[in-house]
């Protein structure tokens, strides 16, 4: 057999749109922390901050857009498998 169950692609691509919005909210949850009034002062809070902000955060918010266009990829050859079997 060629191809794949388009339900099982669907059940994946959901799997990692979920996963994505999990990375999003942990993302904007920790970014608040960081950036909130938290009392922390000095050099390391400063190098840790710009850290945060100018990689972590943002690898976060990569990888959660990555998961998504994967997300997309799937429910297209999910479609596509199903189109080319009924046809």
């Amino acid at each position: 057999m060629l191809g794949a169950d388009p339900e099982e692609l669907r059940a994946l691509a959901r799997e990692m749109s979920q996963r994505a919005d999990q990375l999003r909210e942990a993302r904007a949850t920790l970014s608040a922390k960081v950036n909130g009034p938290l009392q922390w002062h000095g050099p390391d809070a400063f190098f840790f901050k710009h850290a945060w902000n100018s990689s972590h955060a943002p690898t976060l918010h990569k990888a959660a857009e990555m998961l998504l266009e994967a997300s997309r990829r799937l429910q297209q050859q999910a479609q596509d498998q199903q189109d080319t079997s009924s046809s």
